[in-house]
Protein backbone atom coordinates (compact mmCIF):
# COMPACT_ATOMS: atom_id res chain seq x y z
CA UNK A 1 0.00 0.00 0.00
CA UNK A 2 2.92 2.33 0.72
CA UNK A 3 4.09 2.04 -2.91
CA UNK A 4 0.59 2.69 -4.24
CA UNK A 5 -0.03 5.85 -2.18
CA UNK A 6 2.45 8.16 -4.02
CA UNK A 7 1.14 6.95 -7.38
CA UNK A 8 -2.44 7.68 -6.37
CA UNK A 9 -1.51 11.20 -5.34
CA UNK A 10 0.23 11.84 -8.68
CA UNK A 11 -2.56 10.22 -10.74
CA UNK A 12 -4.85 13.31 -11.02
CA UNK A 13 -2.26 15.58 -12.61
CA UNK A 14 -1.19 12.98 -15.15
CA UNK A 15 -4.82 12.10 -15.85
CA UNK A 16 -5.66 15.76 -16.50
CA UNK A 17 -2.59 16.15 -18.71
CA UNK A 18 -3.76 13.17 -20.77
CA UNK A 19 -7.33 14.53 -20.95
CA UNK A 20 -6.12 17.92 -22.16
CA UNK A 21 -3.86 16.31 -24.74
CA UNK A 22 -6.60 14.01 -26.04
CA UNK A 23 -9.18 16.80 -26.12
CA UNK A 24 -6.99 18.68 -28.58
CA UNK A 25 -6.28 15.64 -30.76
CA UNK A 26 -7.74 15.29 -34.23
CA UNK A 27 -6.75 12.44 -36.54
CA UNK A 28 -4.49 11.61 -38.26
CA UNK A 29 -1.87 13.35 -36.09
CA UNK A 30 -2.84 16.92 -35.26
CA UNK A 31 -2.84 18.41 -31.78
CA UNK A 32 -4.41 21.74 -30.93
CA UNK A 33 -1.85 24.12 -29.37
CA UNK A 34 -4.13 25.04 -26.46
CA UNK A 35 -4.59 21.38 -25.55
CA UNK A 36 -0.85 20.83 -25.72
CA UNK A 37 -0.19 23.93 -23.62
CA UNK A 38 -2.67 22.91 -20.92
CA UNK A 39 -1.20 19.42 -20.93
CA UNK A 40 2.29 20.84 -20.41
CA UNK A 41 1.02 23.03 -17.57
CA UNK A 42 -0.45 19.98 -15.85
CA UNK A 43 2.83 18.11 -16.25
CA UNK A 44 4.65 21.05 -14.66
CA UNK A 45 2.07 21.03 -11.87
CA UNK A 46 2.74 17.33 -11.32
CA UNK A 47 6.49 17.80 -11.23
CA UNK A 48 6.93 21.14 -9.45
CA UNK A 49 3.46 22.39 -8.60
CA UNK A 50 2.67 24.71 -5.77
CA UNK A 51 -0.09 24.19 -3.25
CA UNK A 52 -2.07 27.24 -4.37
CA UNK A 53 -2.06 26.34 -8.05
CA UNK A 54 -2.98 22.75 -7.20
CA UNK A 55 -5.96 23.90 -5.15
CA UNK A 56 -7.07 26.27 -7.91
CA UNK A 57 -6.87 23.55 -10.56
CA UNK A 58 -8.71 21.04 -8.34
CA UNK A 59 -11.50 23.49 -7.47
CA UNK A 60 -11.92 24.58 -11.09
CA UNK A 61 -11.90 20.99 -12.34
CA UNK A 62 -14.47 19.87 -9.75
CA UNK A 63 -16.69 22.88 -10.44
CA UNK A 64 -16.71 22.29 -14.19
CA UNK A 65 -17.32 18.60 -13.60
CA UNK A 66 -20.38 19.25 -11.46
CA UNK A 67 -21.74 21.65 -14.10
CA UNK A 68 -21.22 19.09 -16.87
CA UNK A 69 -23.54 16.62 -15.16
CA UNK A 70 -26.55 18.79 -16.16
CA UNK A 71 -25.99 18.44 -19.95
CA UNK A 72 -25.50 14.70 -19.50
CA UNK A 73 -28.85 14.40 -17.72
CA UNK A 74 -30.55 16.69 -20.26
CA UNK A 75 -29.25 14.65 -23.18
CA UNK A 76 -30.27 11.40 -21.48
CA UNK A 77 -33.80 12.71 -20.88
CA UNK A 78 -34.24 13.18 -24.63
CA UNK A 79 -33.58 9.50 -25.37
CA UNK A 80 -36.05 6.69 -24.87
CA UNK A 81 -35.35 4.07 -22.21
CA UNK A 82 -35.72 1.25 -24.73
CA UNK A 83 -32.87 2.54 -26.89
CA UNK A 84 -29.40 1.18 -26.35
CA UNK A 85 -28.00 4.65 -26.93
CA UNK A 86 -29.46 5.86 -23.62
CA UNK A 87 -27.71 3.21 -21.59
CA UNK A 88 -24.50 3.67 -23.52
CA UNK A 89 -24.62 7.44 -22.90
CA UNK A 90 -25.36 7.01 -19.21
CA UNK A 91 -22.75 4.32 -18.66
CA UNK A 92 -19.99 6.19 -20.50
CA UNK A 93 -20.92 9.62 -19.17
CA UNK A 94 -21.34 8.61 -15.55
CA UNK A 95 -18.17 6.51 -15.64
CA UNK A 96 -16.14 9.44 -16.96
CA UNK A 97 -17.85 11.80 -14.52
CA UNK A 98 -17.03 9.49 -11.60
CA UNK A 99 -13.37 9.17 -12.61
CA UNK A 100 -13.15 12.95 -12.94
CA UNK A 101 -14.67 13.43 -9.48
CA UNK A 102 -12.21 10.92 -8.05
CA UNK A 103 -9.29 12.73 -9.69
CA UNK A 104 -10.49 16.12 -8.44
CA UNK A 105 -11.07 14.77 -4.95
CA UNK A 106 -7.60 13.24 -4.87
CA UNK A 107 -6.12 16.58 -5.94
CA UNK A 108 -7.97 18.38 -3.15
CA UNK A 109 -6.83 15.77 -0.64
CA UNK A 110 -3.24 16.02 -1.86
CA UNK A 111 -3.02 19.79 -1.53
CA UNK A 112 -5.04 20.11 1.69
CA UNK A 113 -3.08 17.53 3.70
CA UNK A 114 -1.37 18.90 6.82
CA UNK A 115 2.04 17.44 5.87
CA UNK A 116 1.74 19.09 2.46
CA UNK A 117 1.11 22.47 4.11
CA UNK A 118 4.19 22.14 6.31
CA UNK A 119 6.27 20.98 3.34
CA UNK A 120 5.34 23.96 1.17
CA UNK A 121 5.36 26.58 3.95
CA UNK A 122 8.99 25.83 4.86
CA UNK A 123 10.05 26.05 1.24
CA UNK A 124 11.63 22.58 1.12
Amino acid sequence: MKKLHPFLLQFPEYYLALLFLLSGYSPPFDFHPIGMGLSCLMMLQALRGSRLSGLMVAALFLGVNVLLLAPLIAEASELSATEGALWQLLLGGLLLWSINLLAGGLMLYKYLRPENRAHHSTGT
